[in-house]
């Protein structure tokens, strides 16, 4: 899959999460074009530095709010056809991820998970509750985290997503007794329904990291410093709530992200850098944003 470009969704509790990701994609792919989401529901944000210093664009959404999730959406509707990796702000690159993935000959990637029935069903959809939206919709057995994926624009349009979206005037789910997670579930199950119908194709691929439990612990920083290609991975920090930095798992990775981003954008800036974590991660738990 060829992949021209990377989006990145952010709002404004989580954009220093952000800005380490930002600087783990330039680490390893100095060239490829950076696009970000900037949900505007919690307030503006200043992005200017990593536009200017780390080469950033922001994609044009016309400063629009999107709540939980429902931004990393927004690449797909573009009508040309384009391959693109999308990350959520607190994910890191810890290898030449994109050379993995141009291996692969389809239209969408998505992480290959060990998805039992009551996963699928508390973070996904219920296989059994959506046949009374789509009776002949048969569970292909799989599901996958949407943090990190890799898709092609040009081919789902917004209207794929009316039956279960309400757009205007923030995205929400119309059925949210069957499909969980805000996006996760709805985008799931589209692949899902779209793969069924032949209408695009999808590569299952460990990319995702969850560094929970010891399970980040095989990754070697000194292998990261020395630029080898040994974890060709996203580390996602997905669903932790942490009140600084330095308590979340891998904090050793993050720092050396951070480090790197302030060796780009000068080490001046870290005076006004306070990484807020506990005032993002309370925001966190009104429901807004994930």
């Amino acid at each position: 899959m060829d992949i021209s470009a990377v989006y990145i969704n952010t709002y404004k509790y989580d954009f220093p999460f952000a800005r380490i990701c930002i600087a783990s994609i330039r680490y390893w792919y100095p060239n490829i074009p950076i696009f970000l989401i900037k949900d505007m529901g919690a307030g503006p944000f200043d992005t200017s530095l990593v536009e200017t210093k780390l080469n950033v664009g922001v994609f044009d959404t016309n400063g629009k709010s999107f709540g939980w999730g429902f931004g990393k959406f927004e690449p797909l509707f573009r009508e040309v056809k384009e391959g693109f990796l999308f990350m959520d702000a607190d994910t890191v690159m810890v290898g030449p991820v994109l050379d993995k993935l141009k291996e692969l000959p389809t239209e969408f990637i998505v992480d290959q998970e060990d998805t039992p029935m009551e996963k699928v069903i508390n973070l996904y959809y219920h296989p059994e509750n959506i046949r009374t939206l789509f009776a002949d919709f048969t569970f292909p057995g799989y599901c996958f985290n949407t943090g990190q994926w890799a898709g092609t624009s040009g081919i789902l349009k917004r209207s794929d997503f009316d039956e279960l979206v309400t757009w205007d005037p923030t995205p929400s789910l119309k059925f949210p007794e069957v499909f969980k997670q805000a996006d996760q579930g709805v985008f799931n199950f589209i692949i899902h329904k779209k793969e069924l119908g032949k209408e695009l194709t999808v590569a299952k691929e460990h990319i995702m990291i969850w560094p929970e439990n010891g399970k980040g612990d095989f990754i070697d920083l000194n292998a990261i410093e020395n630029k080898s290609d040994a974890f060709p991975f996203i580390i996602h920090w997905a669903g932790m709530k942490k009140d600084r930095l330095n308590d979340f798992p891998r904090a050793d990775i993050l720092n050396f992200f951070r480090n790197y981003y302030y060796s780009i954008v000068g080490d001046s800036y870290r005076k006004y850098d306070n990484f807020s974590f506990l005032v993002h991660r309370l925001k966190t738990k009104t429901g807004l944003f994930r």
